[in-house]
């Protein structure tokens, strides 16, 4: 794997507050093969498609431009915290980078802005 350098992609707004981690990609799927294509299909999957399998068109990553979106905007979930520091260890965001998830820490103005929204509840 290459080291990771720049990312200059789409950024999505996930307007979600103390998201749980089985939204973020159910655990049903957390045993398929990765570097398929349609994995990025499983991410917020219980939210973005009805039990039909169709899209809910009013979820952020169902709209155009962000079907393509390869960077996530979302607020502090302290489930998150607590599934990043128990999945990859005490040097969580070390460890983050290796996995291909690269956290950064934004303030709530920043996020807001990007977002469109007001503080996180």
């Amino acid at each position: 794997m290459a080291p990771f350098q720049r990312l200059t992609a789409v950024a999505v707004p996930i307007d979600l507050s103390n998201v749980d981690t089985d939204r973020v990609i159910p655990a049903r799927f957390l045993r398929r093969d990765r570097d398929v294509p349609e994995y990025s299909r499983f991410l917020f999957h219980d939210v973005r498609f009805d039990a039909d399998g169709g899209e809910r068109p009013e979820f952020v990553l169902n709209q155009a431009p962000y079907r393509g979106a390869r960077i996530i905007v979302a607020a502090e979930s302290p489930a998150m915290k607590y599934r990043q520091s128990s999945i990859f260890g005490s040097n969580a965001e070390a460890n983050s980078f290796k996995n291909s998830a690269n956290p950064a820490d934004l303030e709530i103005a920043e996020i807001s802005a990007v977002t469109g929204s007001g503080a996180p509840s």
